[in-house]
Formats: structure tokens, C-alpha cells, sequence
């Protein structure tokens, strides 16, 4: 009978197997009834396996006997009463065996010391426990562990910002601002939140979402550009608070810009092929987080007639097909309507309007518009409404056309009115409705 190896951790003055019995079923809390073997091969009893209460005072037994040609491995489980320094032994009872088939080299391995219910340092982040079976595939550390997890972060219910399970692209980039990942986190007073909170509303509207492990290192610009672009935004600045800018249509003007405020007009139209659909690339979690492309066509084109296809990445977060369309579809719609770039400079007027704000501009260049000038002189009926304006600068009119004046006002304010038609180089215009 082959004779396990004993884990000995004995009180000072016990010396027989009786006074070891007689100990332990007198202390200790029995758990399970173990055989085992004293240094002359003899098994004359059997004691109980405890759990420790204090002191020197266990036995724990190790059975290495197995029929395999493999490395056999064995581990021991024990509790220790208090945190401090312990002389764990380990000694093997059963001597070298005379049979060429069986193997009798013993080797500890490692010693390992754990402590249950750690506290959590810093607070709000999480701790993953894992428990794994020593193989023969099992090498040095473990270099892959993979997890689902979501972020619990300030996201906005519409009339508050309170934690909740978010991965909307103005609650992460909110976080990046003022999160524990940013050395120097901002204060809400430094943030545009009215414009996030718009923002906030659009990305849950259209299902914009930020997915995405950051493991590496970068800066606070660069990722809030990755976590914004998700939702077709990056940032900005809005009277110097940290801000959002979006391609959103507008109605109302921030600002006009004529050759009379500005200088230097220029412009750039690109004459490109278009492609008939775009490879948008991202990382999809129905394939095991692994990349994936979606085809987005152009409008007039699908399966049967494209031929002309480029690849673009979606962009890091991006882990939603529906998602990647939409961004498929407004960059492919760029493209299209937005062939030209145009420049021009100005002197403090620029301080009026912002990254994003919606700007007229009037240029005889592209034929935007037909003249600009100051308003020299300002006629007012009874009642002190301005019927009629004359100008600094003529413009020709042309008989059977329709014309209007944009106006701004002193405050920035901006009124549109139809004037009367009359055929011509005309520099005092009606106003069809008075102001």
C-alpha cells in the first residue's frame, strides 16, 4: 500500500501518535477523517483534519499516488488563525520505492499566502478573484484574462447627473475631464455641461456608445477626441469652459464676414473619385470582440453595381454595426456635399463666433451675394419704423428680379428684408416691410 505524504505542523512536546489523537479530537472542530502513515509504514490510527484556532497545532496530509506517466501535482489548502510569521514544514514519510515504474521525486513547488476580504484600493475600482487549476498547460503567469465590464459613471437622466451603468460618449468624456485618470480633474464649473447635456440627448437618441479598454497610455486630448468622435463631436471650447463641438444644422448666423471685416479669401474643392461604398471597420461583440467591417453604400449604389470601395476605421469605441453605418453614411455625405474649403482671415471680429457656430459670408469671388457696405443713412415713417436705407456702396439692379438686404444690427442680431426692385445703380433701398 502506497502511503501519502503528510504535511506535519505539530505543538512543541507532542511525540507519539497518541498524544497528536489525543489533541486534536480534544481541540479542535473534527472536518474529515484522514489515514495516516507513521515513518515505519505502519497506519496504527487515524486523526482529524482541523482548521486552525491558534498556536502550533496541525497535521495536513498530501496524497501524491497516482497511476500516470505525468508530472502529478498536489496542492493543500490551510487557514492560519492571525496575520504574522509562520515555519510552515513539509516532510515525506514514505521512502524511495525498489519498483523501476514508480517515481518518488518530490519537489515544493511554491509557498503562497493569501488574505481574504482585502480592502479596496482606490476606491471605485473593482477586484476580480481567480482560481486555477495547476496542468501541464499551465506556465509561468497568466498573460490573457478577459472580462465584460461597464462603467458606473455621473450620466444624465434629463434633469440630473447620477451614477448609473453608462457607456454614452458625453458621460465617459465628462469622465475624462474629472475622472481619477486625470491628474489634474476639472471642476464642474470649468465644463459647458448645458452643451453636454445636449450631446448627451443626441448620442442616446441616434445610439452612439463608447466601448473601449484603455490600457495605455495617452492624454487627456487625445482620448477625449477617440471618446467624442464616437458621437460625430470633438472637443471645443466655449467661453472658456471646456466644451463640444457638433456638425449640427443651424439656423441662425453667429456672424457675417465681408471684405469689409475680413481678408485674404481663398478657396480649395478637392476633384476626387468618389467611392461607391465605404469598408467600415470596427470591433464586434457577436464575434468575440474581433474586427468586423460593415459595407456602406453611397445613395444610387448597392451590391449590383458598386465597384469603387475604400476602407475606413470607425474609430476606437465603436463596437455597434447600426453604429458604424450612421458613420459610414455621414462621412460618405462629407464627401459629397462638401467638396470645398474655403479661408479667410479677420482681425478681433473672430472673438464673435466659435468653433462650430454657423457663419454668412459674402465675397464677390464665388459670387456669394452681390455687394457689402455700411449703412450711411436711415429713413423712418410716423411712427419710427426704418422704411428705406442708403448705402456706402452702389449695386446694380436688374429689372423683373427679386433682391434683399441681411442687416446687422448694433447688439449682433441679424434682420432680413426684400427690397423694391428698381432697374439700375441704386445705393438708397425700400424695404417691402418696414423694421
Amino acid at each position: 500500500m502506497s502511503a501519502p505524504l503528510i504535511f506535519i505542523y505539530l505543538p512543541s512536546g507532542t511525540a507519539t501518535a497518541s498524544d497528536v489523537q489525543a489533541y486534536l479530537q480534544a481541540s479542535h472542530e473534527a472536518m474529515a477523517i484522514v489515514s495516516i502513515a507513521l515513518s515505519d509504514g505502519s497506519i496504527p490510527w487515524q486523526y482529524v483534519d482541523v482548521v486552525l484556532t491558534g498556536g502550533t497545532d496541525e497535521i495536513r496530509s498530501i496524497d501524491a499516488t497516482e497511476a500516470s506517466a505525468s508530472l502529478v501535482r498536489r496542492s493543500l489548502h490551510f487557514s492560519l488563525p492571525a496575520a504574522g510569521l509562520y515555519d510552515i514544514g513539509l516532510t515525506r514519510l514514505t521512502p524511495d520505492s525498489t519498483d523501476q515504474l514508480i517515481r518518488d521525486q518530490a519537489v515544493w513547488t511554491v509557498l503562497r499566502t493569501m488574505q481574504e476580504a482585502l480592502q479596496l484600493y482606490p476606491s471605485g475600482m473593482a477586484m476580480v478573484a481567480m482560481r486555477i487549476k495547476a496542468t501541464d498547460q499551465l506556465n509561468g503567469t497568466v498573460d490573457q484574462f478577459n472580462v465584460l465590464a461597464q462603467s458606473i459613471l455621473p450620466d444624465w437622466t434629463g434633469s440630473a447627473w447620477l451614477p448609473a451603468v453608462t457607456a454614452n460618449p458625453a458621460s465617459i468624456y465628462r469622465d475624462v475631464l474629472q475622472g481619477s485618470a486625470n491628474a489634474r480633474p476639472l471642476a464642474d464649473d470649468r465644463l459647458d455641461l448645458v452643451t453636454f447635456q445636449g450631446f448627451h440627448q443626441r448620442c442616446a437618441a441616434n445610439g452612439f456608445t463608447f466601448n473601449a479598454s484603455i490600457d495605455y497610455l495617452t492624454t487627456v486630448r487625445a482620448l477625449g477626441t477617440d471618446v467624442l468622435a464616437a458621437g460625430r463631436a470633438t472637443p471645443g471650447l466655449r467661453d472658456g469652459l471646456y466644451s463640444i463641438v457638433e456638425d449640427l444644422a443651424q439656423l441662425v448666423p453667429a456672424h457675417i464676414l465681408t471684405p469689409r471685416n475680413s481678408w485674404g479669401f481663398k478657396g480649395t474643392k478637392v476633384f476626387a473619385d468618389l467611392p461607391h461604398a465605404l469598408k467600415m471597420q470596427f470591433v464586434n461583440p457577436a464575434k468575440d470582440f474581433q474586427q468586423d467591417q460593415i459595407l456602406v453604400y453611397a445613395d444610387g449604389y448597392d451590391a449590383s453595381n458598386a465597384t469603387i470601395f475604400e476602407s475606413m476605421d470607425a474609430g476606437v469605441g465603436v463596437t455597434s454595426p447600426d453604429q458604424a453605418w450612421k458613420l459610414g453614411r455621414y462621412h460618405l455625405a462629407v464627401l459629397s456635399l462638401r467638396p470645398e474649403t474655403y479661408e479667410l482671415n479677420c482681425d478681433f471680429e473672430h472673438l464673435v463666433f466659435q468653433r462650430g457656430d454657423l457663419v454668412m459670408v459674402q465675397h464677390d469671388v464665388p459670387l456669394f451675394a452681390l455687394i457689402s457696405g455700411r449703412i450711411k443713412t436711415v429713413t423712418l415713417d410716423s411712427i419710427g419704423r426704418t422704411t428705406a436705407i442708403g448705402l456706402d456702396e452702389p449695386c446694380v439692379m436688374e429689372a423683373g428680379q427679386r433682391y434683399g438686404v441681411r442687416i446687422r444690427l448694433q447688439d449682433g442680431t441679424q434682420i432680413q428684408r426684400e427690397v423694391e426692385t428698381v432697374a439700375g445703380t441704386q445705393t438708397t433701398f425700400t424695404l417691402l416691410q418696414p423694421i
